[in-house]
């Protein structure tokens, strides 16, 4: 007897595949700057939906890609923030590197060369650099125009800053120019403190600068310490009310002549101050505390950063001021009833 085939059962449809919730995430995540739970789930994805049949490769694939791009980019963020801090980065070839503002330094081969070497600023250094600022945008400008532009620059952000253009006593200001081999990249002028030539100091440059004053930065009726040595080009202001050694009445200019002796141009200035003031101060109720005085120095301008040349030929200022006699020292302002007489 034959027995006839079973009949088998039909199949049923095939199992559909299911799409794999990491490469959902990673898509997600990835699009969201989540880079590093993206890229995770991604590599976590990939194997799973090869192996196991999933669906949602290309989705583990577009997550990756977007979680690299954030990685990357976030990267490149950081470098170039990394970079500005560091005052511009890597020195280019050719370029002569710089301090940076606060930091202490000396001149190892003289005050006029670019080369300088860091010193911290607890030991014994020659500057300090205080401040920077840029120069135009442009094509190079030559040496001329950045000498012409950097000294007068520094010596403006100075007195804004100290109410004084050198804020070292007896001390100068040094702009350091950009290179040309650096340029346009590097375009600060880089203002720096010095000590008197020869002189070196200690600490950074503080409050001090605030009370100095070059002569010519003084106005009338201001009160004023005198340095140590009288050939300083800088006083110390001090309040009126305050124990000080001197005061301002004013101030007027004469003309010198090339070869004339600062010893001749003195006695002029003298004379020129006496003819003003003498008869005003000889009623003045404190007159026998004080003696009448000049000071003789070439004029400055700010537009100008040559510094002046000792006997040669132009316009002088004479700051003319009264000093207590003997040992003493005045104790309030004269000048009330001096300019009311």
């Amino acid at each position: 007897m034959i027995t006839p085939p079973t009949a088998q059962a039909p199949a049923g449809p095939p199992r559909a595949r299911r799409t794999n919730r990491l490469a959902v995430i990673a898509l997600i995540t990835g699009l969201l700057g989540l880079f590093m739970i993206a890229v995770g789930c991604a590599l976590a994805a990939l194997p799973r939906t090869g192996r196991h049949g999933d669906r949602g490769r290309g989705l583990a694939v577009a997550g990756l890609a977007a979680g690299l791009a954030w990685a990357v980019a976030l990267a490149a963020v950081v470098a170039v923030a990394v970079t500005s801090a560091d005052g511009g980065g890597a020195v280019p070839a050719g370029v002569q590197p710089y301090p940076k503002v606060g930091q202490c330094f000396d001149f190892p081969n003289g005050r006029l060369m670019t080369d300088t070497r860091i010193v911290p600023c607890d030991r014994p250094h020659e500057a300090e650099l205080i401040l920077t600022f840029d120069v135009p945008d442009t094509l190079w400008p030559g040496s001329d125009i950045l000498v012409a532009t950097g000294r007068p620059g520094c010596w403006k952000r100075l007195l804004e800053r100290f109410r004084t253009r050198s804020p070292v006593e007896g001390g100068e200001v040094v702009a350091l120019l950009p290179q040309r081999a650096g340029w346009p990249r590097d375009r600060a002028v880089r203002c720096a403190a010095t000590a008197p030539q020869a002189v070196q100091m200690t600490g950074r440059v503080n409050a001090l600068g605030k009370r100095l004053r070059m002569w010519d930065e003084l106005n009338p009726s201001d009160c004023f310490d005198l340095p140590p040595d009288e050939r300083l080009p800088s006083v110390r202001y001090q309040d009126c009310a305050r124990p000080h050694d001197a005061q301002v009445l004013g101030g007027l200019t004469m003309s010198a002549y090339s070869g004339t002796e600062e010893k001749v141009l003195r006695t002029r200035a003298a004379g020129r101050c006496a003819s003003r003031w003498a008869g005003r101060l000889a009623r003045h109720p404190a007159r026998g505390r004080f003696t009448l005085r000049a000071a003789v120095l070439p004029l400055v301008s700010l537009e100008d950063g040559s510094p002046p040349v000792p006997g040669a030929e132009g316009d002088r200022l004479v700051v003319c001021h009264i000093r207590a006699t003997g040992p003493g020292r005045l104790t309030t302002s004269v000048a009330p009833p001096l300019f009311r007489a």
